[in-house]
């Protein structure tokens, strides 16, 4: 039945054919060979624009003409964007509290944002500031650098230190922070 199939192929297309050629219809793995062939074939078919091979010197250039006239070109579009901004590793997190010289030691005053250093009374130990004291490091250490990076934050809350420079004043403020994985 199947050889039947191919032998009415044959014949339906051999009155189409150009004279000279002949079209075999196989069912083998295809070489590169054959794919030329097939190319040739095709081409003599389709007596378009490009270079008519008629004779058997078939030479690589026509090859490459009849590829590069039956290529689909896609145009790629690729959106480049900045790299991700340097993430510091924390490498340890550590509490602690201030008490200067005098005795003195940190204490929030509620409903603003300072800190006041003040003797505390016996009793009163509860209103002293204590310090989460996280370290980090930078992804791509440098030999140069002798100092790491440090987060000032007051225990059970949102608010972090942060030193600022006015001219050749640093000073110490207090920040709010909504979001702390940032």
């Amino acid at each position: 039945m199947e050889s039947e199939m191919k032998c009415n192929l044959s014949e339906m297309w051999s009155s189409k054919m150009p004279k000279g050629l002949d079209l075999e219809i196989s069912h083998h793995p295809m070489t590169m060979r054959r794919v030329a062939n097939l190319i040739i074939a095709m081409e003599r078919l389709k007596a378009g624009t490009s270079e008519s091979v008629l004779s058997t010197e078939f030479r690589d250039e026509n090859l490459l003409n009849i590829m590069m006239e039956n290529i689909v070109e896609e145009h790629i579009v690729i959106e480049l964007g900045s790299a991700p901004p340097v993430q510091f590793s924390r490498t340890g997190e550590y509490q602690c509290s201030v008490t200067d010289s005098q005795k003195r030691s940190l204490v929030l005053v509620e409903n603003s944002m300072e800190l006041h250093a003040v003797m505390l009374q016996g009793g009163s130990d509860n209103r002293k500031v204590h310090l989460n004291m996280s370290t980090y490091v930078h992804p791509s250490p440098s030999t140069e650098a002798k100092a790491r990076p440090v987060a000032l934050g007051i225990k059970d809350t949102n608010l972090y230190l942060s030193c600022h420079k006015k001219g050749d004043v640093p000073t110490l403020h207090l920040e709010a922070v909504e979001d702390k994985s940032s």
